[in-house]
C-alpha cells in the first residue's frame, strides 16, 4: 500500500523558567514561550490545510490560575488555548486540554531550569 496520510497530531510541551515580571528578560520569555506557543504555531502551519482528525495541544491551567513568576509559561498556555479556538472558529479540529500540575511528575532540573516530562 501507499504513503499512511497524518490524522491528527497531539503537542505536549513545557519548559519552566519561573521568575518575577520585573527581572524577566526576552530570553527568558522566549525560553518558555517556544515550545508550547511557537511549538503549536508551527504545527498550525504545517497542518492547517490537511484534513485532521484530531489537532490536540495540551495546555496548563497555569494560563487561568498562574503562579508567582510564571507568567511567561501563563503567556504561552494561553496562547495554545487561543490557538485551538481559532481553530474550531474556522471549523477545522482543534481542542487544548488544560492539564494540572501533577504531583510526582518526572523532572529533569538544574540550577535554571524545570523541564517537565
Amino acid at each position: 500500500s501507499g504513503p499512511r496520510s497524518l490524522r491528527g497530531v497531539l503537542h505536549a510541551a513545557g519548559v519552566l523558567r519561573d521568575m518575577l515580571l520585573r527581572s524577566m528578560d526576552a530570553v527568558a520569555i522566549r525560553y518558555v514561550f517556544a515550545p508550547k506557543a511557537l511549538g503549536a504555531s508551527g504545527i498550525h502551519h504545517i497542518v492547517s490545510k490537511a484534513p485532521l482528525d484530531v489537532l490536540g495541544l495540551f495546555s496548563s491551567v497555569a494560563s487561568v490560575f498562574g503562579t508567582v513568576g510564571q507568567i511567561n509559561y501563563a503567556a504561552a498556555n494561553t496562547y495554545m488555548e487561543a490557538l485551538a479556538f481559532r481553530h474550531r472558529l474556522i471549523g477545522t479540529v482543534g481542542w487544548c486540554m488544560q492539564i494540572p500540575y501533577v504531583i510526582g511528575a518526572v523532572r529533569l532540573e538544574d540550577s535554571q531550569t524545570r523541564i517537565m516530562l
